[in-house]
């Protein structure tokens, strides 16, 4: 017996070991593809200031350099040593002045203006960031998340496990720490997963699927947020229109077929259960989900909450937007964000590093958005998301401060 049984653990840690180096393999990969998106997007953008002269202007060519804008002037000083110096009447470019290394300025000619083009970088778009804008738009991004831990808190709430707001705050944060700064195997909502699991031991399916239920919310919202605001321009974005009302269609229909005793005597729901694999944990997932089907106003209440979340964060993204010199309605940051945040969350890349970028540069772009702001949006807000996440460390540190006070304690 005892052969066996060393023999039967040998066995499963060979299977456990195999797993886990897929798991590896996969994670590299996608680090791998994370690199390359990233390296592709730096490509297709411009980096530095550029300006092109057209032939028949003294210096004719293109020059990277550095751009300034003060008010109706722009100034661009080239890596090669020359000045140009451009005045706009409202947005139309109405002279243009070169001084060399000489010093000597000349005009050039005004046939040629509309053929000289000066395009911001990648570097100066962040630059131009605003301090007080960035701060605003942050502070709003904070009340997202605060709408989001209490959404989670009253589903927890719901499902029989009363939690504290500073608990579900902690849980949370925690959450984000791993899945913003911890890009490993692990992703935040694994780890959300064990710890409310081992903190409702007894009850850990149905701690797990409130876990579920809050992303899955959350998603649906989205989507059904996108397409009310993508109604106001339908003809310019009727491709995003159809995804999105396929998706909501799809899960619609999903959700009745499982929240509906007759649909799922109809489509055999039960009996299908039956055959998979892991009958008894599908049949436990089962139940916990379907409880949600008797808590009507709490649900409601988290359909709420998920609309501030994404309002909060379509008005962060708005701000940042503004400060960035993007021209584009409210509307059309809640047309476009819930697409690009539901694309991006698909788990492609470790914290959806590059799959993200890419998203932001393809969507913005249905709204004629040069690709070297959508990016910089993209790394701005990304910036404002890993500094939230840092609260999670902050939990972290503390809880791992109180469990060696404790083993101290213990004589």
């Amino acid at each position: 017996m005892k052969a066996e049984d060393r023999s039967a653990g040998e066995e499963r840690r060979g299977k456990g070991g195999g797993a886990t180096v897929r798991r590896k393999i996969i994670h590299a990969v996608q680090l791998v593809l994370a690199f390359i998106l990233i390296a592709i997007l730096l490509s297709k953008v411009q980096i530095d200031d550029v300006a092109v002269l057209p032939a028949g202007t003294p210096m004719a060519g293109e020059y990277e350099g550095e751009l300034s804008r003060d008010g109706v002037r722009t100034v661009f000083v080239a890596d090669a040593g020359f000045r140009l110096e451009a005045l706009y009447d409202g947005e139309t470019l109405r002279e243009v002045r070169l001084t060399g290394e000489d010093e000597e300025t000349k005009l050039v000619d005004a046939d040629l203006l509309p053929e000289i083009e000066l395009k911001e970088g990648l570097v100066t778009c962040l630059r131009r960031t605003d301090p007080l804008l960035f701060a605003e738009a942050l502070g709003v991004y904070i009340l997202a998340y605060v709408c989001a831990i209490v959404r989670w808190k009253v589903l927890l709430d719901a499902a029989g496990l009363p939690t504290s707001i500073g608990q579900a705050t902690r849980l949370s944060c925690i959450g984000l720490f791993f899945n913003n700064l911890v890009p490993g195997l692990t992703g935040g909502d694994l780890v959300k997963c064990f710890y409310v699991a081992k903190e409702n031991n007894k009850r850990k399916t149905d701690a797990i699927i409130t876990v579920i239920v809050d992303r899955v919310m959350g998603v649906v919202v989205l989507a059904a947020f996108s397409a009310a605001a993508v109604l106001t321009d339908i003809e310019k974005y009727w491709q995003v229109a159809l995804s999105i009302y396929l998706f909501l269609a799809a899960t619609m229909a999903a959700g009745l077929v499982f929240y509906s005793s007759r649909l799922r005597r109809i489509f055999f729901v039960d009996k299908i259960i039956d055959l998979l694999p892991f009958t008894d944990l599908i049949r436990k997932v089962d139940r916990s989900a379907f409880l949600y089907r008797y808590r009507k106003r709490a649900i409601l209440l988290c359909v709420l909450l998920t609309a501030g979340v994404h309002l909060f964060v379509i008005l962060s993204l708005s701000i940042l937007g503004k400060g960035l010199g993007i021209d584009c309605t409210l509307i059309t940051y809640a047309i476009l964000v819930p697409i690009i945040l539901i694309v991006s969350a698909l788990p492609i890349t470790p914290a959806g590093w590059g799959w993200g970028e890419v998203s932001f540069v393809a969507v913005f772009g249905f709204a004629g958005v040069p690709a070297v702001l959508a990016l910089s949006l993209s790394f701005i807000h990304r910036f404002n998301t890993l500094v939230i996440s840092l609260s999670g460390g902050a939990f972290l540190l503390m809880g791992k401060a109180r469990s060696d006070r404790g083993r101290e304690e213990i004589p």
